[in-house]
């Protein structure tokens, strides 16, 4: 067959950078783009987008792949890369907790998954927040293991000890993909306790962090976007208890 290379200009020619950015990767129109891509990594997978990750290893793939090669760079890369762009304040937000800290190894990126954007606070004094949510480490290597007293909380929550209580394997092939995690004693940043307790539907960021096992006790960090609502506004959301 003859390959019409002035034809496929012509094509490419009609296709803005959104255009390209917005087609799907996967194998059908469900996956994800490499626009989603980018804001699952920086403001987490959350509902749908979750579930469709947990079904499809075509789309936990391409993410991961995506955080390994465009993320998990060195710190000064990233700022000189960037510099002069909006993005700056994306990637120093994400990266400042771990890797501002003397001597500490740039940290890699990790997918954060939640079932629902919205976080519903019963009592915003409470110190007793509980959170479940599933991790995509951009793990160097097949086999990889996190130190589970080493995951916490920063940011809108503030939360020590996590849990797992899940490990997933979504290729059955042996090798984890996904770790539920489990977090309880947490409390609200003040800034989110104050939010909520006059009424608001305070838009916030929450940060999981830990640390991977082995020699060299690699660093890992990942965020999500959140929306905290006391339960009267919950209510008008139509969200349940």
């Amino acid at each position: 067959m003859d390959f019409d290379i002035k034809r496929v200009l012509e094509l490419a020619a009609t296709l803005s950078t959104q255009d390209v950015f917005a087609q799907s990767l996967g194998v059908d129109e469900n996956c994800f783009s490499a626009a989603k891509i980018v804001a699952l990594v920086e403001k987490g997978a959350i509902d749908e987008d979750l579930s469709h990750l947990l079904s499809c290893i075509t789309c936990v793939e391409n993410t991961v792949q995506y955080a390994k090669t465009e993320y998990n760079l060195e710190y000064t890369g990233i700022h000189q890369r960037l510099r002069g762009t909006r993005s700056v304040g994306i990637f120093s937000n994400l990266l400042n907790p771990l890797f501002m800290r003397k001597n500490r190894r740039e940290p890699s990126l990790a997918i954060l998954g939640l079932p629902s954007r919205f976080f519903r606070v019963e009592d915003e004094k409470t110190k007793r927040i509980s959170l479940t949510c599933n991790l995509f480490p951009a793990a160097e290597g097949d086999e990889w293991r996190v130190e589970p007293e080493s995951l916490h909380i920063d940011g809108a929550i503030i939360a020590k000890k996590g849990t797992i209580y899940e490990q997933i394997d979504l290729t059955n092939d042996g090798k984890i993909d996904c770790l539920t995690i489990s977090f309880v004693d947490g409390r609200l940043a003040r800034r989110v306790r104050d939010g909520v307790a006059n009424g608001q539907r305070v838009s916030d960021t929450i940060q999981v962090s830990g640390r991977f096992t082995g020699g060299t006790k690699e660093e890992f960090i990942a965020q999500a976007r959140l929306e905290f609502v006391n339960p009267h506004v919950a209510e008008q959301l139509g969200l349940s208890a």
